[in-house]
């Protein structure tokens, strides 16, 4: 059965009436569930890899001077390569061994073929990639071999950006911390937003907008629950809810005098919540991260209606299963600093090759790719 994202939930979708949640709502509203997620942190074990994990191989990205990462802000695997957001200064792309192929370093700047910031990026087709400059109000085409092309630019009543997507040929998505914004690029506005404002600036979560399969999912930057598919019709449809029970976190919760510098505070010392982060459905397959009593905790499940199996990250203990870069077809994708390896690792799930090719991987190298497939 194909996971709810595919032509089964826009059936669902069209058979009920289907109401948005937000944590911080005193109302009730509504929600199928069939989108609902129950978990219950206090039943979660010890990270087990294994019991998620068919398989770990490594992809260690060539290391020169002239593709040194600082740090790895976004990555997409895609056309057999790997696109890299480096620091949010250049968009670096290698081979499906880690052997650096090209970058865009070498155009940062204030010249006219020049961007000044690398804040997020699209994948075109095999040779090109757009890259949102929200510095100079700008997107711009970049194809190898020939460097950057066709630009566009938009206005500033998209600001701030924190992430940019397309939705289709003429549509793109822009983020925030608190809305979605749709842009028409060929009326040159904003045709729609999403979301509201909030005055507790309160989150933690890296990005909002990922894309598997064809569809562009969302998640608020908040310690949010919910998990959206953008459609065509500018609308944010549903499609899973975490519902930890009596360890929700909610917005209206915070005390009225609470200080947006404080959020990291906050989570620390109010252990009794669980606090959401990434969320994935990926070829029928179900992950969430989440935060519970100061530990990473991950959810996971095969299928909507499957055995849903629960672990938490120990201080220091091995393996350990971090929030991914990226999660597409049945693959988790996470850059570990060299240092850090041996702890995201299960040696009895990687070849001998791997396993002594770690015995060879320097503390001054680049990032390494650990690829888990799941089960």
């Amino acid at each position: 059965m194909k996971h709810l994202v595919g032509n089964d939930m826009h059936k669902l979708i069209i058979g009920f009436s289907l109401c948005l949640i937000l944590l911080g709502c005193t109302q009730e509203n509504e929600v199928h569930e069939d989108v609902v997620w129950h978990l219950n942190p206090t039943k979660a074990q010890r990270m087990d890899v294994s019991q998620m994990v068919d398989s770990i191989f490594l992809v260690p990205l060539e290391t020169n001077d002239s593709c040194l990462i600082k740090k790895v802000r976004g990555l997409q695997y895609k056309y057999g390569k790997f696109y890299l957001n480096n620091a949010l200064n250049d968009i670096q792309v290698y081979d499906k061994s880690g052997n650096f192929l090209y970058g865009t370093a070498s155009h940062i700047g204030s010249g006219p073929n020049d961007y000044v910031s690398a804040m997020s990026f699209h994948i075109l087709d095999s040779i090109s990639f757009e890259l949102c400059d929200p510095v100079s109000l700008k997107v711009r085409n970049y194809m190898h071999p020939y460097g950057f092309g066709k630009t566009w630019n938009f206005s500033e009543s998209v600001l701030p950006v924190i992430q940019y997507e397309r939705l289709n040929e003429d549509t793109c998505v822009f983020a925030d911390t608190d809305e979605l914004k749709f842009y028409s690029i060929s009326k040159n506005e904003i045709i729609k937003k999403a979301g509201e404002e909030r005055e507790v600036q309160f989150g933690k979560v890296s990005w909002a907008l990922h894309r598997e399969e064809g569809y562009l999912y969302y998640s608020d930057i908040y310690p949010s629950n919910e998990l959206y598919v953008l459609n065509e019709e500018l609308e944010k449809d549903l499609v899973l809810l975490l519902d930890f029970g009596k360890y929700n976190f909610s917005l209206t919760d915070l005390p009225e005098d609470f200080s947006p510098s404080y959020y990291y505070s906050y989570m620390e010392e109010h252990t009794e919540y669980a606090y959401p982060f990434q969320k994935y459905i990926s070829n029928n397959r179900y992950i969430a991260f989440f935060q519970f009593e100061k530990k990473l905790y991950v959810a996971y499940k095969s299928g909507q209606y499957g055995e849903t199996l629960l672990f938490k990250n120990e201080p220091f203990a091995r393996p350990q299963l971090m929030i991914p870069h990226q999660v597409q077809e049945g693959k988790i994708y996470y850059a570990s600093e060299p240092a850090y390896l041996p702890y995201v690792v299960d040696t009895t799930l990687m070849s001998r090759e791997d396993i002594d090719r770690m015995k060879h991987i320097d503390e001054m190298d680049n990032p390494i790719i650990v690829v888990y497939n799941l089960r």
